[in-house]
């Protein structure tokens, strides 16, 4: 009978240890007053990369691993629940052997000792390493879609404009060539009226770039001499600079050919124009 009741009870133990150590979560025991540990499964060294060993032969094997971020709130946390008894989580990131940062939730039962204090803590730890990456991840694609939603809005907006906007073109263009057919070649406003008309064609570039960013206008590229574009451009880009910066424009002879949309050439030259004019506030030479 007594070696039954043996064979019984090693069946039971192997039972037992077969189902703590098969567990996907670290199964500890440790002092409540010194939180050492007295037992810990095998999972533990999967985990964090250190033998189960260290974590029973170190004191302090258990705020060690706790990431120092963390560390001081962890720990306050675990001696304020020890000292009411009362069973209690905890979620932290702890270091490995390797040094990599890894989420960990304890699950801590506390069992009283004498005088009604926490004599011992039993436990379960579980990696949340994978389940917090896929929540940032995810929080990512959220950030991602309601940027997405922003630049969508942005662009049926500017789309709204830009139609409106060129409605007001025509009409100043209208106007500029209604000036210039009744003005006399030698007229001194005749070049105020070709200025008007110049910065129209312009303006109606910006129209052509916003409708192209809110996807109501495909760019149109074509080949291209640049020199062509910047020397069209040299009066609409003095007036824009002012007078207190001096214009050169230096073209290369056997400057190549490019394939590209005319209005968003305009648009990056004019931009840099107006840039390198904020930079000279007392003037200064600005040369292409």
């Amino acid at each position: 009978e007594e070696e039954r009741l043996q064979a019984a009870r090693k069946e039971s133990e192997k039972r037992f240890q077969d189902l703590v150590q098969g567990l996907d979560a670290i199964v500890w025991e440790a002092d409540a007053a010194s939180l050492r540990f007295s037992f810990v499964s095998q999972r533990a060294q999967t985990v964090l990369g250190f033998p189960t060993d260290r974590w029973l032969a170190e004191p302090d094997f258990f705020s060690t691993r706790i990431h120092p971020e963390d560390r001081a709130k962890v720990m306050a946390t675990c001696r304020a629940a020890l000292a009411r008894g009362e069973d209690h989580e905890l979620e932290y990131r702890a270091l490995r052997a390797t040094g990599d940062v890894i989420w960990l939730r304890d699950i801590v039962h506390v069992v009283p000792g004498a005088l009604g204090k926490a004599g011992q803590l039993r436990g379960l730890t579980v990696d949340l390493t994978e389940l917090k990456r896929a929540d940032e991840a995810l929080r990512q694609s959220e950030d991602q879609l309601r940027q997405a939603q922003k630049m969508d809005a942005v662009g049926k907006l500017a789309g709204g404009i830009a139609h409106d906007f060129n409605n007001l073109l025509m009409v100043i263009r209208g106007d500029g060539d209604l000036i210039l057919r009744r003005l006399a070649p030698t007229h001194p406003l005749r070049k105020n009226a070709e200025g008007i008309r110049e910065a129209a064609d312009q303006a109606a570039t910006l129209t052509r770039q916003l409708l192209a960013f809110s996807r109501k206008q495909v760019l149109a590229p074509k080949v291209l001499d640049l020199n062509a574009i910047v020397s069209g451009m040299q009066t609409m880009l003095q007036r824009l600079i002012g007078e207190t910066v001096n214009l050169v424009t230096v073209p290369e002879p056997a400057l190549g050919r490019i394939k590209a949309d005319p209005g968003q050439i305009e648009q990056v030259i004019m931009n840099l124009a107006v840039n390198a004019r904020d930079a000279m506030p007392d003037g200064g030479r600005l040369m292409i």
